[in-house]
């Protein structure tokens, strides 16, 4: 048994959500497992050492409230996706209660924006296979924006993809989406979301940010053709420039 603070629970909230959103696939306990992949050497795991690291996944195993958290033996939690959000609005919010006028923040590809004057912002969303174009630009007010990628962490083996964001059913990078961009009011459940909706089948992933007021999704994946092709909510188009 651990004791936590405010912020540790407000985190473990948004983690139990997306978990249940997600049908499961989003999952911080996922830690045992990413251990054993090595993206910076190029080394797969065995399937032995996969198998033994799920059998310490599972969000709904954990404990917890305001004061305390339990975590069966073995247990690990990684909250690579979606501390890093809910830090920026932090950030954000010191800077508003400071008075500051403008502002914007870039916690590697987490970007959450302010301005007191109506002001737009222009932001493009890179193309998952080609980091020299934008796939669609935006116009957008004060929101948050976070994608998730293949292209970020990974290596190439035997012309297979590896990547670092992994589907806690089978192991294994997910398939078959290659990136998730996600517009929200905040950067905590963009950061989510956008990691939530890589794992997932593309078309559920669609419906599950449908779910959330003000929120808006690109989502890129291969078809069954292997030719890369979107997915976008439908309010998306209202920030489209």
């Amino acid at each position: 048994m651990f004791e936590i603070c405010e912020d540790f629970y407000t985190v473990l909230r948004m983690a139990e959500q997306i978990y249940r959103k997600s049908n499961h696939l989003y999952d911080v306990s996922i830690a045992r497992l990413f251990d054993i992949w090595d993206f910076e050497e190029a080394v797969i795991p065995s399937d032995e050492e996969i198998e033994f690291a799920r059998q310490f996944i599972g969000f709904g195993h954990i404990k917890f409230d305001e004061n305390s958290l339990f975590l069966p033996t073995g247990f690990k939690l990684n909250f690579g996706s979606l501390a890093k959000g809910y830090i920026v609005d932090k950030v954000m919010e010191m800077l508003i209660e400071r008075n500051v006028k403008e502002a914007f923040i870039n916690a590697g590809g987490d970007i959450r924006f302010f301005s007191n004057d109506n002001r737009r912002w222009r932001v493009g969303i890179r193309h998952p296979r080609d980091m020299f174009s934008n796939i669609v630009v935006l116009n957008i007010p004060d929101m948050a924006v976070a994608t998730s990628g293949d292209y970020e962490r990974y290596f190439i083996l035997d012309s297979i993809r590896y990547h670092h964001i992994l589907n806690p059913l089978t192991g294994f990078p997910a398939t078959p989406t290659i990136s998730v961009t996600v517009l929200s009011p905040t950067a905590f459940l963009a950061d989510a979301l956008s990691t939530a909706a890589l794992v997932m089948n593309p078309f559920d992933a669609i419906e599950m940010i449908r779910l959330f007021e003000d929120t808006d999704a690109v989502i890129y994946f291969y078809d069954e053709n292997e030719e890369p092709v979107s997915l976008r909510t439908e309010n998306i188009r209202r920030w489209i420039r």
